[in-house]
């Protein structure tokens, strides 16, 4: 297994080959974000970014805890019916 892997990887002159290479390391990584984006662990995401996938799901309370702006975590205290707490963030 090792030596196919290294006959992959490596050209005849023993150098790896890098185009090869980076697009190894590109969908490996693609691979990992769309993992966590399907899985819910949105660990790669700004807090209003996670906030914003809580809201469009729905779970406007979660994505209230998660909002740093303002307006979204407001918006998002009056989806879930929590008034008191809209206004409060509303009113600054």
């Amino acid at each position: 297994m090792r030596e196919l892997f290294s006959v992959i990887i490596h050209n005849q002159e023993g150098r790896i080959r890098k185009p090869l290479f980076a697009w190894s390391l590109i969908t490996l990584a693609l691979l990992a974000a769309g993992y966590g984006f399907v899985s819910g662990d949105l660990t790669i995401l700004t807090p209003d970014q996670k906030g914003y996938a809580l809201f469009e799901k729905g779970r406007f309370k979660e994505a209230a805890e998660h909002f740093k702006n303002p307006m979204w975590q407001g918006a998002a205290y009056f989806n879930e019916g929590q008034f008191k707490e809209a206004s409060e963030i509303f009113a600054g």
